[in-house]
């Protein structure tokens, strides 16, 4: 390899008198390849800039979040995070039974469960609802691979787990509920999330939010990432929702039910 320090002519450069003389820019000359130059690296400048922003932003909308989530937390893990939600403790403070109760779940309804985790409630619906069809959704592929699983080995062939996206569930089809259990404080945008989930409710369909009542409690999340009850019905209702059932008979949680307004019903 020559190298490229090596001048190229048999070793010896040329005699100065061959050298033709570097061209000077002067005047108008040279003021225009200053300012190519500069606008050059000006926009190289903004390119580099946009991409940063993009790159921390996600590259979507860049403006700020009205709803911004109160944590934003992975669930990777779903074996261990199993003995956490599924732990038969749970029950004593959950009382699934009496949340199913309160929903009056139709034999053949289709259900949406946003952020369905290990399957805590999706289990329960899709026995409750034996004719219909229930949708765990998650975000963690892992939890959808362990929820699949375990519709599989007990038998729950109206029980389908489907990875969802952070600003779109992938719900499959319209439902008659959508149901979330300690994942609405998780989701970031909320009004226009769930102005969105219009779409996916059929005719009569309800939404339903179970979530953390404030305050420090033996159970559930810090203070500081509970969002009060009043806080959720201030966005379903700015998204197009009323309520129509508030009950606060848990130990620790809430139960908001609310129907939209007006149909959004765009093609699907």
């Amino acid at each position: 390899m020559m190298d490229i320090m090596q001048p190229s002519s048999g070793g010896q450069s040329p005699p100065l008198s061959n050298r033709k003389p570097n061209r000077v820019l002067s005047g108008p000359s040279l003021v225009v390849k200053c300012l190519l130059v500069a606008a050059c690296c000006l926009g190289s400048a903004c390119i580099s800039l946009r991409h940063r922003q993009a790159s921390t932003s996600g590259g979507g909308d860049q403006t700020p979040d009205p709803q911004p989530p109160t944590v934003e937390r992975r669930f990777s893990d779903a074996d261990e995070w199993a003995k956490r939600f599924e732990d038969p403790k749970r029950d004593e403070w959950q009382q699934p039974e009496k949340v199913l109760n309160l929903l009056s779940i139709a034999p053949g309804a289709k259900i949406a469960d946003i952020g369905s985790a290990t399957g805590y409630f999706p289990v329960r619906l899709s026995r409750a609802a034996p004719a219909g069809m229930v949708y765990g959704l998650d975000i963690e592929p892992d939890m959808v691979r362990y929820l699949n699983r375990r519709a599989r080995d007990e038998g729950l062939t109206n029980l389908r787990s489907i990875l969802a996206e952070a600003d779109d569930p992938k719900i499959p089809e319209r439902v008659d509920l959508i149901f979330l259990c300690n994942t609405y404080h998780h989701i970031g945008r909320r009004v226009d999330y769930f102005r969105a989930r219009q779409a996916d409710l059929r005719p009569g369909g309800r939404l339903a939010v179970v979530d953390w009542k404030p305050g420090d409690l033996p159970v559930g999340p810090p203070p500081g990432h509970k969002l009060a009850p009043e806080r959720v019905i201030s966005e379903l209702t700015e998204a197009g929702y009323a309520l129509v059932m508030r009950d606060e008979s848990l130990p620790y949680q809430y139960v908001l039910v609310f129907q939209p307004t007006h149909r959004w019903d765009p093609q699907r």
